[in-house]
């Protein structure tokens, strides 16, 4: 057993216990009464000497009854405990759940306007000092998406009150397996005492899975309740996935999906805003049914919203709830900019009234009616003029028509009857096939609408056998590959070995439609449609290779080295999660995304039902026994109370006498 207030203990005996003795030593004044009797002046006089001062004490039932029930008012005062030998003389750790559930407001006008997070902290405060005064020396984690040691092993209590009072909670989810990793860490680095002995680990949070704690015959591992009994379901809306995605008919037209969850008990009509860039563009409602003890109530909504400028789309729910941060999300729309596309051609105006092949125009016309689009033509010698300039980049895609440029484009290309000066990608010889595809690549976009099956081809040029993964075969006839793609290490290709003079080709239906996935699957960019990231998810940013910082500014504002990895003249970054939702702007080395919206997006942060937990509202998990001691200055003031009972009997039993 240990005293948790030895100091007040000290005190309190030191006045009582002489204050008690004095008592008994003071001498009593006598009220003067007549007697018929000399009989009774011997005991009168003995009776004196007891209460004359500064006299021997003379040791009776009484005085020891009272000196024992002072005793133990005094140690009840000192808070005592009792020895628990995985805390004595080794080490333990304190944690504290700052996740996004630990903001939520405590249910019911009792609470006062109190989070998770305060209850935590004045547990988790008395834990610490409890375990001190125990002698351990105690270390304090936090733990969000990651575990970080806030203090490391003390067995001073101030500085672990101070370190819990500072810490505030985040917009992240939990982890609590990294919380165990750094602990177990902790462990084997301990010297050989503490690793044959136990470590005690006291968690506060709200939600802890208990099934995430793996055995460990070594660890101590007890959860401390913030949020007590379960009672009525506590009413919360959140948020817990957005998503974009543009129509390809009409990319002006986004089609925004958005999934509420609700963990109250009753079900609910949230209102909904989506605003981009500050602006409202819709208003609408979701009918979220309750929660029960097992599931959360969910529902979906799917709303088409005009962006055709793209930003940043932010969906709120406008209702009050006991937990904030999980009624916004957002969400970055990329622009909907037509892609630019240049033909190539061996004329670049066909006249109706011309000469040419039926089949010349056909590849200009197509491309015409493929809207929205940007269309520009050219002569090999204009776009000749285009490379040494560098205007090449203004454009998505190239479309070469029966013209081989001297050097690779640096964007995307479909070369139709011509080849591109890269290794694997040229033309053989001039054949006649007279037959049709026997076999294509039905899974590729580009001919996952298009079948072949009618295509005939007269002649075409030979095409070699890929020698490499990064080049695929999407049509192949008796005589070898007719169509190539290249994917990776560098621009996307797509090159035919046969003009379209030499088949039927524009004829068929199929025609158009591989003209327009051909062009929708080399234009397509990495950052096209719409991003968003969860506060529990690393970021990833590409910058030049030269660039040696980038800052990151929106609710947190960071500096980080450009330290990554890539090849060429791009590098990508890695970095910690963000601690706070909200829009970041990304600056410096040109870095891509230049925007980052981060929206917790987490329903397991949003459900806020109460744990399982036992009759003292703390749960072991099953890894271990609970650790710590228990107070036992409740059995002092029972056993004081008893004492003075028999004190009584005995004070009675004396007088009658």
């Amino acid at each position: 057993m240990m005293l948790l207030e030895p100091l007040i203990a000290a005190i309190a005996a030191g006045i009582c216990v002489p204050v008690l003795v004095v008592l008994y030593l003071l001498k009593l004044r006598r009220r003067p009464v007549r007697v018929s009797t000399t009989a009774f002046w011997e005991l009168a006089a003995e009776d004196l000497q007891a209460n004359v001062p500064l006299k021997w004490l003379r040791i009776s039932l009484l005085f020891l009854l009272h000196l024992l029930i002072v005793l133990l008012i005094c140690l009840a005062l000192g808070r005592p405990v009792s020895r628990n030998a995985a805390a004595v003389g080794s080490r333990a750790f304190v944690v504290l759940d700052c996740s996004a559930s630990m903001q939520a407001l405590l249910d019911g006008e009792v609470a006062g306007g109190k989070t998770r997070m305060d209850v935590a902290r004045q547990k988790l405060k008395a834990e610490a000092k409890r375990l001190t005064a125990a002698g351990a020396s105690v270390g304090f984690v936090t733990f969000a998406a990651q575990a970080r040691v806030a203090v490391t092993p003390t067995t001073r209590a101030s500085v672990l009150e101070e370190a819990i009072d500072s810490a505030r909670a985040s917009d992240q989810p939990g982890n609590l397996a990294a919380v165990l990793a750094l602990v177990r860490g902790s462990l084997q680095e301990a010297d050989e005492k503490t690793r044959n002995g136990r470590m005690l680990v006291e968690i506060a949070s709200d939600q802890i899975d208990a099934a995430g704690v793996g055995q460990d015959s070594n660890l101590d591992v007890r959860v401390i309740d913030v949020v007590g009994e379960a009672g009525a379901l506590p009413d919360n809306i959140g948020i817990s996935a957005i998503a974009a995605k543009r129509e390809p008919m009409d990319p002006a037209v986004t089609k925004v999906f958005i999934r509420l969850t609700n963990s109250g008990s009753k079900p609910v009509v949230a209102p909904c805003v989506l605003e981009l860039d500050g602006t409202v563009v819709e208003r609408f409602t979701i009918s979220v049914p309750a929660a029960t003890s097992s599931t959360l109530g969910e529902a979906s909504a799917a709303r088409p919203v005009n962006l055709a400028n793209g930003g940043v789309l932010k969906a709120t729910v406008t209702r009050d709830d006991l937990l904030a941060v999980d009624n916004v999300a957002s969400i970055v729309i990329a622009s909907a900019a037509p892609p630019r596309i240049l033909l190539v051609s061996p004329q670049a105006v066909v006249s109706e009234a011309g000469n040419e092949k039926p089949a010349d125009w056909m590849l200009a016309e197509v491309l015409s009616q493929l809207k929205p689009m940007v269309v520009e033509k050219a002569r090999l010698s204009t776009y000749t003029q285009y490379s040494a300039s560098g205007e090449l980049s203004r454009f998505d895609a190239i479309v070469f028509d029966r013209v081989m440029p001297s050097r690779p484009p640096p964007v995307a290309s479909l070369s139709i009857g011509a080849s591109i000066p890269e290794a694997g990608l040229e033309l053989g010889e001039l054949q006649d096939v007279q037959d049709r595809p026997i076999v294509w690549d039905r899974t590729h976009p580009t001919l996952r609408d298009s079948p072949l099956d009618t295509l005939f081809i007269a002649r075409s040029h030979v095409l070699s056998e890929p020698k490499s993964r990064e080049i695929k075969v999407l049509a192949r006839s008796k005589m070898g590959p007719l169509m190539l793609a290249k994917v990776g290490g560098g621009p996307k290709r797509i090159v035919t070995g046969f003009e379209l003079a030499e088949s039927n080709w524009p004829l068929e239906t199929s025609f158009p439609i591989f003209v327009s996935e051909a062009i929708a699957f080399l234009s397509a960019k990495e950052d096209a449609g719409a991003s968003s990231i969860s506060t529990g998810d690393p970021v990833r940013i590409e910058v030049d290779s030269a660039a040696t910082s980038v800052k990151i500014e929106g609710p947190d504002v960071r500096d980080v080295p450009a330290t990554g990895s890539g090849s060429g003249n791009r590098k990508m970054l890695v970095l910690e999660p963000l601690e706070h939702a909200g829009v970041y702007k990304v600056s410096g080395g040109n870095a891509l995304p230049a925007v980052l919206a981060v929206s917790l997006i987490n329903s397991s942060e949003s459900d806020l039902r109460p744990r399982a937990s036992g009759k003292d509202g703390d749960t072991a998990l099953p890894s271990a026994g609970i650790g710590g001691g228990r107070e036992l200055w409740p059995l002092c003031v029972l056993v004081a109370l008893a004492l003075l009972g028999i004190e009584w009997a005995v004070f009675g039993f004396q007088a009658r006498r």
